[in-house]
């Protein structure tokens, strides 16, 4: 079930700044601090804040989902979600209310408590569909299968990988065709007793929407920004400038900063190794934050937060068919 829900703004001149939270909760502000406000704003209006649209974020500590309104109004609504809970069924609930809020922002703090406890009511209501009947095209394609494997009963349905495809079964999709997905109809082979399984590898995949389709983006740990360069540092002990050893190199080893020549390493300079340096807040690190985007459904995820799916072989369960006694058949 949702946890909470905050109105977070932008600001040109301080950045962003939280300004609802609901519940008022010492633990939830606890952790959504300035730092983490920020991260959040930023990465869900990261290469385009001109346009409004739904967004979802995956952090250590809770699954976010949220609505930005675009540059004219730099709003973001925040639903704070348990670990377990699916960002995107939330998406027509939630700009809903961040119309609400617009129609009413100043009044949003009266308001957000209200808009908070309707969502509730509304998840309460989501509910996975189980034990569902097999639809008329799946029982076609499993009784498809169930022929092939009586008269085929070593078969081996193997897993492929290829960016367009992701994971497929390209002998199951000869058997059955490709319709429907591979993997979802050998779950329900699988349910039916019909293949078993048993994993030979893992795939990292959005924790929303399960497609390893992802963009890997290295971050500053300060401010977020992906203009990042790299190389090695020198630093210049008369006057302390530090700077790339390429920008020496194009200098004649003569010291940007004070215009020394920079002559015996370890006398007038020493190698600092190899560093990242942010062209947006100017400074250097070792190590930078890993940030990833699902190219699919456009989540925005942190590292920790990234789903490891398994990946199987399936097997048939079933007896040749001429194992199987007359008196069988017709039971």
């Amino acid at each position: 079930m949702p946890i909470g829900l905050a109105l977070i703004h932008w600001d040109d001149s301080i950045g962003a700044i939280l300004d609802e939270i609901y519940p008022d909760d010492d633990e939830i502000k606890k952790v959504f601090n300035t730092e983490k406000v920020l991260f959040i704003f930023t990465s869900q209006t990261m290469g385009d804040i001109t346009t409004e649209r739904f967004s979802a974020l995956f952090t250590d500590e809770f699954h976010i989902a949220c609505y930005y309104g675009g540059r004219e109004n730099n709003l973001l609504l925040m639903l704070i979600l348990e670990e377990n809970e699916t960002p995107r069924f939330f998406k027509p609930i939630l700009k809903e209310q961040f119309y609400k809020i617009i129609q009413n922002l100043d009044k949003a703090h009266e308001i957000i408590p209200q808009l908070f406890n309707e969502i509730v009511e509304k998840a309460s209501k989501i509910s996975e569909i189980n034990n569902c009947p097999v639809s008329p095209i799946i029982a076609y394609k499993i009784s498809k299968v169930v022929k092939f494997l009586e008269k085929n009963p070593s078969t081996i349905f193997t897993p492929q990988y290829d960016y367009i495809h992701g994971v497929h079964y390209p002998k199951l999709e000869q058997i059955a065709g490709n319709s429907i997905k591979a993997e979802d109809l050998l779950k329900e082979l699988e349910k039916q007793n019909i293949v078993g399984k048993y994993m030979v590898d893992n795939l990292v995949v959005c924790p929303s929407c399960g497609s390893s389709h992802l963009k890997t983006s290295k971050i500053c740990p300060i401010c977020n920004s992906s203009t990042i360069i790299e190389g090695n540092i020198i630093e210049h002990f008369k006057c302390g400038h530090i700077d790339f050893e390429n920008e020496f190199i194009k200098n004649d080893m003569i010291c940007m900063k004070c215009n020394l020549k920079l002559e015996t390493e370890g006398v007038d300079y020493q190698r600092l190794g190899h560093y990242h340096y942010c062209l947006k807040c100017k400074k250097y690190f070792k190590e930078l934050n890993e940030f990833y985007q699902c190219l699919d459904c456009k989540a925005n995820i942190v590292k920790n937060s990234l789903s490891i799916k398994p990946i199987y072989k399936y097997y048939s369960l079933l007896r040749p068919i001429n194992q199987i006694s007359r008196r069988e058949e017709f039971k």
